[in-house]
């Protein structure tokens, strides 16, 4: 009789964890991010064709209303720069699909987005990949821009592909890179 209960009592519990993983959605994968990272971006310099890559440290950081996330950014940008840092601010709108974002940074203009985001069957809270698709620019180039984020022990990474849209071909150029290993929870 114990078995059984055990047994019972296992089942259910896959069951729910079963339902949880079920019930993850775009905005939970995200928030889970809340936390200190460091790693690098990696990033291809139109000009040169070639690839740089930053070391880069980040904080998520979930606001009071537990739906809006700060992310902060900061890496060295050479002797001339110095150190950069990025401010984004950002929230699904109510449709639950669409990310809202804003980031600011000094020396430019402020920039707005708003991306479609889905994500992967068979995700769940340890391990889940997102897909977000948008129209912008890139190099002052109107294009199609489409990045993957994928979490995975303790790590994400993120690419970032572009299809410029003034030409008549659909060629998908990767961008930019990252790798982001979690510091604290």
């Amino acid at each position: 009789m114990k078995r059984n209960a055990a047994l019972g009592s296992g089942l259910l519990l896959c069951l729910a964890s079963a339902a949880h993983a079920a019930d993850l959605t775009p905005q939970q994968a995200l928030l889970s991010l809340e936390g200190e990272w460091t790693g690098a971006l990696e990033y291809r310099d139109y000009q040169s064709d070639k690839w740089f890559a930053l070391p880069v440290s980040r904080t998520v950081k979930m606001l009071e209303d537990k739906t809006t996330v700060l992310e902060t950014s900061r890496y060295d940008d050479g002797p001339k720069t110095g150190i950069v840092y990025i401010y984004g601010l950002s929230a699904f709108e109510p449709d639950g699909r669409t990310l809202a974002s804003a980031s600011f940074r000094k020396g430019k203009p402020a920039s707005e987005d708003r991306e479609t985001v889905s994500l992967a069957k068979g995700a769940t809270a340890e391990n889940w990949t997102l897909y977000f698709d948008s129209t912008a620019t890139d190099d002052d180039r109107p294009a199609r821009i489409r990045v993957t984020m994928t979490y995975k022990d303790n790590a994400y990474t993120t690419l970032k592909e572009i299809d410029f849209t003034d030409d008549a071909t659909e060629t998908w150029i990767t961008r930019n890179r990252s790798h982001m290993k979690r510091v604290t929870p």
